[in-house]
């Protein structure tokens, strides 16, 4: 299990530790992947430098909503929205691959 920050902490510090620490972010991200792993189809990609590189562009994106004053509910609300936006594009690109088939 990563070195999650303490439960003890505001929410707030908790999630300032993982913006400030993108690798913390990547192994949370590859510790999700757990029971339902990406199909990397034999691409030669470095999986934990991939996962590294997304993880500091969210956390680069989340510092600037909180630099632009966005309170935690209006990010949540956000990442709810990404999460989504990137589920959705999962799925139809795994749609695209299978009718490929």
């Amino acid at each position: 299990m990563p070195e999650t920050p303490s439960r003890d902490l505001p929410s707030a510090e908790r999630l300032a530790r993982f913006l400030a620490n993108p690798a913390l972010l990547a192994r949370l991200a590859r510790e999700a992947e757990g029971d339902d792993p990406i199909d990397w189809g034999g691409l030669t990609l470095d999986h934990g430098a991939a996962y590294e590189l997304m993880a500091s562009q969210i956390a680069e994106m989340f510092r600037a909503y909180e630099a632009q004053g966005l309170d935690h509910d209006e990010q949540l609300l956000l990442a709810l929205g990404t999460i989504v936006k990137l589920a959705t594009e999962s799925f139809v690109l795994n749609q695209r691959l299978l009718a490929r088939r």
